[in-house]
């Protein structure tokens, strides 16, 4: 569900640049918390971690002082998907907890409808708790269609996020109902929705074993994900992938879509680092920030708590790259042995394959000389023995060879009788028409007659080859 939020924002600001002009609203003095909002909304939307921590946060205080409620639910908001970017989920979702929900005066800072998804993704998240989550979705899904009737765009979006509420919860009958929605929905020319659309079809086809259709919409839902760079979606449905290929046993196609996943994983993993790193300095900017704002006092206190504060800087830098440092030789490691051992089982499922042939040529080639035998012996039971003789040896040939035949023609057809069953038998193992009836002491003429008898029992329409039929039980 997260990755639709970044890449969600940046539509909606494209939407709102073409109609309200966010951005561009000035505040006058006594709209400070105002002016601080819309400066710190176009610090998270330009990906200015450390503006948008330091606007925000200035946004909530002066929001606080002024009594002005909407303003102070604004910047809470844009605060909980800050610290959401940034990795830091708890804290988002305290904040949000703490937030009284407000529909805003003004529609185009998509505040409500952003306090209901990052709701819906924590309740599923964090809590665990997908039904309430998905409550949370319909109502943002209501809320865009009640302020935003002539543009579908929003709904789009966020049934895909219910979509994934009911996948992560594993209700496929829901995201059935979700994935049906979409297929009677009209397009729409800007395509990210496809982004969830083909994520959300690809897991359903997964689930229900459609394979095949399954890999197809994965590897659009890769190339949407590309072409709007929605990386965590990327992921997903690369995961999917290599699921299938092993499926399939497709060595070289899991190769390459596993190393598109690690290099995907890596670029992600990267940026997240990024991101925190700023938003670490964004930290330590605010808290400079403030030190500065009681700069006033007397000389002897503000020098004392410049050292003090630049010593704890530098303190809180060393020991964050230390833990970088610690962190990246760790993943290192754990990359490491996961290649290892991804290494040793594929050399094991080669192994397993070249034994399983082994042991497949050995049966073959063991039936092969049975066979070879058994019409040897025939050979000379026919030369050397009476009718009763044969029909004793194919008999005994019949019950060691076809034994888990015969239990399968009398379970499935109880109808025929055991000369019927015994004359199956026998056409399985390609005994002659003539060798068959000497055995059996009959004419061919009659031989023939009990086949029909047989292939009519066995509800045989007169173009279907009994042989076949036989050897199909």
């Amino acid at each position: 569900m997260r990755h639709f939020i970044g890449k969600t924002t940046l539509f909606l600001l494209t939407l709102l640049a073409a109609s309200a002009g966010l951005v561009g609203c000035a505040g006058s003095q006594t709209e400070k918390a105002k002016a601080l909002v819309e400066q710190g909304c176009k610090d998270y939307y330009d990906s200015d971690i450390i503006g948008a921590l330091n606007h925000l946060q200035a946004a909530m205080d002066a929001a606080r002082k002024e009594g002005n409620d909407e303003a102070y639910f604004t910047a809470g908001v844009y605060m909980v998907m800050t610290y959401e970017l940034t990795g830091r989920s708890e804290d988002a979702y305290e904040l949000l907890k703490s937030l009284d929900y407000m529909e805003n005066t003004q529609p185009e800072t998509f505040a409500s409808q952003y306090y209901y998804r990052m709701k819906a993704l924590f309740l599923a998240k964090i809590d665990g708790d997908f039904e309430a989550s998905a409550t949370c979705g319909k109502e943002v899904i209501e809320l865009d269609r009640r302020l935003y009737p002539q543009d579908t765009a929003y709904v789009y979006i966020e049934l895909a996020n219910l979509g994934e509420t009911y996948l992560m919860g594993q209700d496929y009958e829901h995201l059935q109902e979700v994935v049906d929605e979409f297929e009677r929905s009209k397009p729409m020319d800007y395509g990210l929705y496809l982004v969830g659309y083909c994520y959300l079809k690809s897991s359903l086809l997964y689930h229900h074993a459609a394979y095949d259709s399954a890999y197809h919409y994965a590897e659009r839902g890769v190339e949407y994900s590309r072409q709007y760079d929605a990386a965590d979606n990327e992921i997903l449905q690369l995961r999917l992938l290599c699921s299938i290929d092993s499926l399939r046993a497709d060595m070289e196609n899991y190769m390459r879509h596993r190393n598109e996943l690690e290099a995907r994983t890596t670029q992600l993993r990267g940026t997240q680092v990024n991101y925190q790193i700023a938003a670490l300095k964004g930290k330590i900017q605010l808290e400079q920030k403030e030190f500065e704002n009681r700069r006033t006092r007397t000389m002897h206190v503000v020098i004392i708590a410049a050292m003090v504060l630049v010593i704890i800087a530098l303190v809180i830098v060393i020991h964050a790259l230390r833990r970088a440092a610690e962190t990246r030789r760790r993943m290192a490691e754990v990359e490491k042995q996961r290649l290892d051992t991804e290494i040793e089982r594929q050399r094991l499922e080669r192994e397993l394959l070249e034994l399983k042939m082994r042991q497949n040529e050995e049966k073959l080639d063991h039936a092969y000389k049975h066979n070879v035998s058994m019409s040897i012996q025939l050979a000379e039971i026919a030369e050397n023995s009476d009718s009763i003789g044969k029909l004793s040896a194919l008999e005994l040939n019949l019950r060691e060879q076809q034994a888990d035949f015969l239990e399968r023609v009398k379970a499935r057809f109880p109808q025929l009788t055991d000369n019927d069953v015994r004359l199956a038998g026998f056409i399985r193992m390609n005994i002659k028409t003539q060798a068959m009836a000497t055995a059996l002491g009959i004419s061919v003429s009659s031989l023939n007659t009990a086949r029909y008898r047989l292939r009519k029992k066995l509800g045989l329409a007169p173009e279907d080859d009994l042989k076949r039929f036989v050897d199909g039980i």
